[in-house]
């Protein structure tokens, strides 16, 4: 029914919330002691923006389910706990009436033709469901993905549901590309937030120990914590469509009993005290090392780190990072809350304009980024206000960041003051962007090299200079034991060219021992007399021996001297003896008397 001028009117083919999802919604959100407001919210088929589409009580929102039309044509979501007020932020977080897990798969059997929106890189399914509104796709999952999602189906209930101890999910949510995890926890006040974290970071550890155990067989399939860890984000609506399958988003119903908070974390201590050792191998594992991102680096963030020189530059270092290093399709409040900081870092040193320009290269790094004018109503306010300062406690909530990506980025709580006497090079922000830079080309020249391609390839596919690359790469080496055989036969270094197809210059570069003798006799030609010549072919030979390594050898050498030195032998003698050269005899002489052989920086 709908209202016209003409009266209420029966609206035709009217498309009302199954009865399953009003139930859903009665035992996920009904009987609740708290008067907050949940959130229900739309986005367009095809569309970036998530919009709000009725913010009210519980009685309202369920008034408001009653009579909704869905559309095939849009996409639905719902916040999984209360706000007070009508903004959804974390600062607004009401009461607390649901866990929700969200699990994803990146990667596995992707078909061709699809590209999923923020929230939806989700391709895991259980079974048929009696309450689904409409048979997926058969365009939209591939056989690999039927398969991963009958694997996963049967390890969670064997594995995991199974176990007696384990608070049982009462709903499972499957989006067409994933699977949300859903626990109806008794309705308690965001005062509580500790102990309802605590519960549903053990819920994650425990699934992701389940992961752990099969590699193999639920490879590409991994925990979505940032989605999962946010009390006040958007899920999807069951019994309604995503519109970037074309598939329902089906419901099924496990359980009426509720989770008691006080039994979650008697549970969440128990499993953790029992599988201590298992969790720090999951949890702890070590992250990527930060020079793991060179290489990866878009030529957008790196515009960045050419033109800023400010301490900006370490917050948007650490926000790239994290994009990086999560290597998917950020969510649409993950991605708004990545660029408002983002602004809000640019702002103070600045200035608005050269601020937003930076803005707009940050954002080009998403796999979607967002519109000019959706950029312009995050950023509206902190123009107004001239930027906000947030807290690493704060961007960390904000973000939805687990421990991993925060000791990975190197944002995380710091558990001490700066102290004022850390002494700084003058230019930190400088010498660290440069840096950057630095380490980023040179990952991709060695990158592009080990793909085949030529030292001139490489320079014009980086823009840079093929002295550049061959100071990366080092010297070429294919050619040098056949310059030093010819060489060896008495070939001229043109004759060596010519038959090697190589220019002189590369034969000349391949010198060995022989070379080094010649070249030193060469500019000490002014000497005329035997003793002369004599001097400089000793004084070649020391070149060469004050070259050696430290090494075992070497050492051995020296304590030989020693030793011989200090009978009394004379030093002729002792460099007839080890096969060295009068100079250098004189030199460990020297030492010796010195009583200090660590003077020698030779050896």
């Amino acid at each position: 029914m709908h209202k016209t001028k003409l009266g209420v009117q029966p609206q035709r083919f009217h498309r009302h919330v199954p009865a399953s999802v009003l139930q859903w919604f009665e035992l996920h959100y009904g009987s609740s002691p708290f008067n907050g407001r949940i959130q229900l919210a739309i986005r367009k088929k095809g569309g970036r923006s998530i919009w709000p589409l009725h913010t009210g009580t519980i009685a309202s929102m369920s008034e408001f389910l009653s009579d909704a039309h869905i559309s095939q044509n849009r996409d639905y979501y719902i916040t999984a706990n209360s706000v007070s007020g009508v903004h959804r932020q974390a600062e607004s977080l009401f009461s607390l009436h649901n866990i929700v897990i969200d699990i994803d798969a990146h990667g596995v059997g992707e078909p061709e033709g699809i590209s999923p929106a923020a929230e939806d890189v989700k391709i895991i399914n259980f079974s048929q469901n009696p309450f689904a509104m409409s048979a997926p796709s058969p365009l939209s999952l591939s056989c690999e993905q039927s398969e991963a999602m009958k694997e996963l189906a049967f390890r969670l209930r064997r594995d995991v549901f199974s176990d007696a101890d384990f608070p049982a999910p009462n709903s499972i949510v499957m989006t067409g590309r994933g699977i949300q995890l859903w626990w109806a926890i008794v309705p308690m006040s965001y005062k509580c937030l500790p102990w309802y974290k605590e519960i549903q970071q053990t819920l994650v550890e425990r699934l992701r120990v389940f992961l752990d155990e099969y590699p193999d067989e639920l490879a590409g399939i991994k925990i979505d914590a940032a989605a999962s860890s946010n009390a006040v984000g958007y899920f999807r609506l069951p019994g309604t469509m995503n519109t970037n399958t074309d598939t329902s988003v089906e419901l099924t119903h496990v359980h009426n009993e509720r989770l008691d908070t006080h039994k979650g974390i008697e549970w969440a201590k128990k499993w953790a005290m029992e599988n201590v050792e298992e969790v720090r191998e999951v949890s702890q594992r070590k992250p990527p090392e930060q020079d793991a991102f060179s290489g990866k680096y878009l030529d957008s963030d790196i515009y960045i780190f050419k033109n800023v020189h400010t301490m900006a530059l370490f917050r948007l270092r650490q926000l790239i990072r994290l994009r990086l290093l999560r290597d998917n399709d950020v969510g649409n409040e993950t991605r708004n809350n990545m660029c408002l900081i983002a602004y809000n870092s640019l702002l103070p040193s600045l200035g608005p304009d050269e601020a937003w320009d930076k803005l707009l290269s940050f954002n080009a790094g998403f796999k979607t980024p967002m519109t000019e004018r959706e950029l312009q109503q995050t950023t509206c306010s902190s123009t107004k206000k001239g930027g906000y300062r947030y807290k690493n406690e704060t961007i960390i909530s904000f973000l939805g960041m687990t421990p991993q990506e925060q000791e990975a980025t190197g944002l995380y709580v710091p558990v001490e003051g700066s102290s004022p006497f850390v002494r700084m090079s003058a230019n930190p922000s400088r010498d660290a962007a440069r840096k950057v830079v630095k380490d980023d080309r040179n990952a991709k020249i060695r990158t592009l090299a080990e793909q085949g391609l030529s030292r001139k390839q490489i320079s014009t596919e980086l823009g840079i200079s093929r002295n550049t690359v061959s100071s990366v790469l080092g010297p070429l080496l294919p050619h040098r034991e056949a310059v030093l055989d010819l060489r060896a036969k008495g070939f001229s270094t043109r004759q060596i060219a010519e038959q090697l197809g190589i220019a002189m210059r590369t034969a000349q570069s391949y010198r060995g021992n022989d070379d080094v003798n010649n070249s030193f006799l060469k500019k000490n030609e002014s000497f005329s007399t035997p003793e002369s010549k004599r001097d400089s072919e000793i004084k070649a030979k020391d070149v060469q021996q004050l070259r050696i390594e430290r090494n075992d050898e070497s050492i051995l050498i020296r304590n030989a001297a020693f030793e011989l030195l200090s009978q009394g032998i004379p030093l002729r003698a002792v460099a007839e003896e080890l096969g060295i050269s009068i100079r250098l005899a004189q030199i460990f002489e020297k030492i010796m008397r010195a009583q200090d052989a660590q003077k020698w920086p030779y050896i």
